[in-house]
């Protein structure tokens, strides 16, 4: 009797001949049927108005111009009604009614009052004042101001206290995110919550600047991979522990300095659970949401791998990134322009281009992104980023192994499958019009190479 078979792992990259580099196996065939042929005047001249955030400084006079404020509606006064008076005086006493001083956010979602040897309810001061020293803003937005503070207590630890501006649901949100994400390495660890006199404050660990600040003077690919590692490596703990963060951008990615340097994602005031619906206001930054977040109004796994590419593609290129319209449609589209790219290796770039596809079914999963050959280099031996970087082979060392088993890569880095499959619809019609051959050889190295593709699947 012969011994059972094993099961065979599914391939989940494979070596593209074509491409040079690696690719999702299962996102291929579909990719290239949803090519939509040649470039159009219209698209290439939208491509030209991409700029770095360098080229935009330079353009405009190396003053960076902030965005005029929204308006704001003026408050205006008015009579009340008899009904409006009577709710009034109920609010006040029940407010009256409540028990004075801090409360602290139980993880059953009731609130307890504030205890603390360094806390008094009856002081006028806030808890954030009376529990802390050292205070200082390190950050504000517009739902909150960050602060860091040294805890008067024992081990008298640094932290940083966000504090909502205002009383409403997204800082409370925050908190019950927080306290329902199991706890892990590459998530912003959470120490406790409170609402203070209408004010919700989440005092969390420090760390010393965002992403966005890091990579301002830009990154070599080395940092790029292991920090594009720990992203992913943060956002399948989410996802395998069943949410969507909702609002990943470099600003709510983290950074701790120190002998190594690790990357810590944060701000959870839009966390969600996988496919719920969302409401009027929930949606994050608008550069970085997926396409069908727009359109079907449903939070999703895929819509945070979008997130964490676009993410990705800022810090690598120093794109000045689009809000919604024609130019950001060519980022997603693949039709980046080379020169964004330049000194980046292949594999990078069709990492990062397959996770900000239109289609969230030919995007790789954050599951599906561990089990990348670089990636996984970097993952299973923990390579951490240090604080002077130096260039790793990492990268040349996988291609040298491929290097008996691959054909010779495209002269030009345009000559990608999507492009040639464009040449070829152009020479298949130039050939209906009488004009010159299409290259059958090229078209028969094509097929065989989608042929082996399908084969490992």
């Amino acid at each position: 009797m012969s011994p059972p078979s094993t099961p065979t792992k599914k391939t989940v990259w494979t070596f593209c001949e074509i491409r040079d580099c690696n690719v999702l196996a299962r996102a291929v065939w579909t990719e290239i049927q949803d090519s939509n042929g040649v470039d159009s005047d219209e698209e290439m001249e939208t491509t030209k108005r991409l700029e770095t955030k360098a080229e935009v400084l330079e353009r405009l006079g190396g003053v960076s111009r902030a965005p005029p404020p929204a308006p704001t509606k003026k408050k205006t006064t008015s009579r009340l009604s008899l009904r409006e008076r009577e709710e009034q005086k109920r609010s006040e006493k029940k407010r009256k009614e409540e028990p004075q001083g801090a409360q602290v956010f139980e993880m059953d979602g009731h609130l307890s009052p504030l205890v603390d040897t360094h806390y008094d309810a009856k002081d006028p001061r806030s808890a954030m004042e009376q529990l802390f020293t050292n205070i200082e803003t390190i950050g504000k937005g517009n739902f909150g101001e960050v602060f860091r503070g040294r805890y008067k207590g024992e081990g008298g630890k640094w932290y940083a206290i966000k504090k909502s501006l205002e009383s409403g649901n997204k800082a409370v949100k925050e908190v019950k995110g927080f306290q329902q994400i199991p706890q892990n390495s590459y998530i912003m660890e959470y120490v406790s919550g409170w609402l203070d006199r209408g004010l919700v404050y989440i005092q969390t660990e420090l760390c010393d600047m965002s992403l966005l600040a890091y990579c301002r003077n830009g990154l070599d690919e080395d940092e790029i991979w292991r920090i594009l590692v720990q992203i992913v490596l943060g956002i399948s703990h989410l996802h395998t522990s069943g949410f969507c963060h909702n609002d990943l951008k470099p600003d709510n990615i983290l950074v701790i300095k120190g002998e190594v340097i690790k990357i810590k994602i944060g701000d959870f005031g839009l966390v969600s659970r996988v496919n719920e619906v969302w409401c009027a206001g929930d949606e994050g930054d608008s550069r970085y949401l997926a396409p069908e977040v727009f359109s079907k109004k449903v939070f999703t796994t895929a819509g945070d791998v979008f997130a964490a590419g676009m993410s990705l593609l800022e810090i690598t290129t120093g794109l000045h990134m689009p809000p919604q319209g024609g130019v950001r449609n060519v980022l997603i589209a693949g039709r980046t322009p080379d020169r964004f790219f330049e000194g980046r290796s292949r594999d990078l770039r069709e990492t990062i281009e397959s996770m900000i596809r239109e289609n969230p079914e030919t995007r790789p999963s954050a599951s599906e992104l561990l089990e990348h050959p670089i990636v996984k280099f970097y993952k299973d031996k923990k390579v951490e980023i240090t604080e002077t970087p130096t260039t790793s082979t990492a990268v040349e060392n996988y291609r040298l192994r491929r290097k008996q088993s691959r054909i010779r890569p495209p002269q030009s880095a345009n000559e990608t499958p999507r492009r040639m499959v464009r040449k070829i619809t152009r020479q298949e019609e130039d050939k209906e019009n009488g004009s010159p051959k299409i290259n059958r050889f090229f078209m028969s190295r094509l097929e065989m190479d989608f042929l082996r593709l399908s084969s490992k699947l």
